[in-house]
């Protein structure tokens, strides 16, 4: 069984920077930009002859608020209307706080969240009706140090890290073998 969800194209717009701290020497940024791009669904199983690759439209939204000094977050939203048999909604989420600077870097204590949920509908190799629910959750709080190197041409950091990450997947499937009569099998999972 081989399953892959990619992007794979895209293309944003939109940057709105301004200073707004305590510090002359710092300004903060806000990035706000919408994208759009192409997603591609691919899913091999040999087991039930089912060969899927299929794609389309995804478009969203991408925020960023940055106080170099103080915190650092991103938001991004997106939506793919029909992926093939599937549609696709979902959000991640991080944000970033340094509490304690030094001379050689911060400490950092932040959060990753994930939303996602793929609702897929239609009929498939063996099936006549196929309609699945799956909903995904995501939650990491995690702290640990922000460390700079380099020289005025390069710069880079280092951010060794550690969390507890909690992933919750739930959803329902509906299915309706070809051939078979009545109503279809549903289930609930989690």
């Amino acid at each position: 069984m081989v399953s892959a969800f990619m992007a794979l194209l895209t293309v944003s717009t939109a940057m709105v920077s301004f200073a707004a701290t305590e510090s002359p020497s710092e300004s903060s940024m806000l990035i706000l930009s919408p994208y759009v791009g192409a997603v591609g669904n691919t899913y091999s199983n040999p087991n039930y002859r089912l060969d899927l690759d299929e794609g389309g439209l995804m478009t969203g939204a991408y925020a960023q608020w940055i106080s170099p000094s103080q915190f650092q977050g991103n938001l991004f939203a997106y939506y793919a209307p029909s992926i093939g048999r599937s549609k696709v909604v979902g959000g991640h989420l991080n944000v970033d706080v340094y509490p304690h600077r030094f001379d050689w870097g911060k400490t950092v204590a932040g959060v990753d969240l994930e939303a996602l949920r793929i609702n897929t509908a239609g009929s498939f190799p063996g099936l006549s009706h196929l309609e699945l629910n799956n909903n995904v959750f995501y939650l990491m709080p995690r702290v640990g140090v922000s460390v700079p190197f380099g020289n005025p041409a390069f710069q880079a950091t280092v951010f060794p890290y550690a969390g507890v990450a909690y992933e919750k997947v739930s959803g329902d499937v509906s299915i309706l073998t070809n051939g078979s009569n009545g109503a279809p099998i549903a289930r609930e999972f989690s």
